[in-house]
């Protein structure tokens, strides 16, 4: 079985083109999702190489959507179909995870230094959440005895 063609081999095949670009952008975007689960569960050093090596596939994704724009721009047409723009709404939400992935990292750095802090008698974030809904259980079965 021989390997898939890149871009630049089939400039002229509007589907592999566009597939190409799915397929960088999707592996982009999940690594920028893996790295804001890292950060959550506190291991920063660990999200942010996983998006730094969602950088590749970024700059992969990148490159295929300026050969398209090149062409276009050098007068050579590029025929947009619905997967094009499928490829290229791919590509745009990739962005915006990278772009949310670096704020939550930094937000999940802050959340880990503050709790760190903390006395060890004080609840942490995630135990705060489970005494509020233990006290919304106990305020609702108070309330149905009563």
């Amino acid at each position: 079985m021989s390997e898939p063609q890149s871009v630049s081999e089939q400039p002229d095949d509007p589907y592999a083109v566009s597939f190409e670009l799915i397929l960088a952008a999707g592996t982009a975007k999940s690594k920028a999702m893996e790295a804001v689960e890292l950060a959550r569960e506190g291991q920063l050093d660990a999200a942010r190489q996983a998006l730094t090596r969602a950088d590749d596939d970024f700059r992969q994704a990148h490159d295929i959507q300026f050969a398209l724009l090149q062409r276009e721009a050098g007068q050579d047409h590029v025929d947009v179909d619905i997967v094009l723009v499928h490829a290229n709404d791919h590509l745009t939400m990739a962005l915006m995870a990278k772009e949310n992935a670096e704020m939550l990292i930094e937000l999940y750095s802050r959340i880990h230094r503050l709790e760190a802090r903390l006395p060890p008698s004080a609840p942490s974030t995630s135990s705060t959440a489970s005494a509020d809904q233990t006290t919304a259980t106990d305020t609702n079965t108070n309330t149905k005895e009563n």
